[in-house]
């Protein structure tokens, strides 16, 4: 079995795959106390959170916004409360087109259709969407980059989001080293084969 190491060489790929990243609410505190608050244009609410239910194969039982007002209210006040998620949505973020990523995800807000970018109006906007259930994640430019990437480096270093901080670690601190990673992070080195 294969053995590896990881050391950052500031390459900057990692920058330019286009992975997921989520945005946590610490983040998101952070950027407020640091008073970064134009960073809401760089955030976008993750299509998956307000798709209809039903979408088998797209992670939507994972923090979807729809089945955590079912689970909180219950039936009886789910559709009240579906409207006014939906008026939080129209209210409080900014309709920028549709997505490039060529997945069939329609939001239960059947006007917008599929893929929706949806940027927050502010970062208040952030916090309270996650309080309905929402998640947000990053937006990406039309190349995929991210937007804080300058000259390959991370031009928000020290308040960057936590999926970036601990990028290529998955969330129990194991190294990921799935063929898509060492393809991404020129950082992970093979240490030695072993046997068994």
């Amino acid at each position: 079995m294969k053995k590896y190491e990881y050391k950052c060489i500031k390459c900057g790929d990692c920058c330019r795959a286009g992975l997921e990243i989520s945005i946590r609410k610490e983040d998101v505190l952070t950027w407020i106390q640091a008073e970064k608050d134009d960073f809401n244009s760089h955030i976008q609410i993750d299509p998956k959170s307000i798709s209809s239910e039903g979408l088998g194969g797209y992670h939507i039982e994972e923090e979807n916004a729809l089945l955590e007002l079912l689970k909180r209210y219950g039936e009886s006040k789910y559709k009240e409360k579906k409207k006014e998620l939906e008026a939080f949505i129209i209210n409080n973020h900014d309709y920028m087109g549709k997505g490039i990523v060529p997945l069939p995800i329609y939001t239960f807000i059947e006007h917008l259709g599929r893929m929706p970018i949806l940027v927050p109006k502010n970062l208040q906007a952030v916090l309270e969407g996650m309080k309905w259930g929402i998640a947000y994640i990053l937006k990406y430019q039309l190349n995929r980059f991210c937007p804080f990437q300058k000259e390959n480096l991370c031009s928000i270093h020290d308040i960057k989001p936590h999926d970036c901080k601990r990028f290529p670690y998955d969330e129990k601190g194991k190294l990921k080293t799935d063929p898509h990673i060492l393809k991404i992070c020129k950082g992970i080195s093979s240490l030695e084969e072993e046997e068994g």
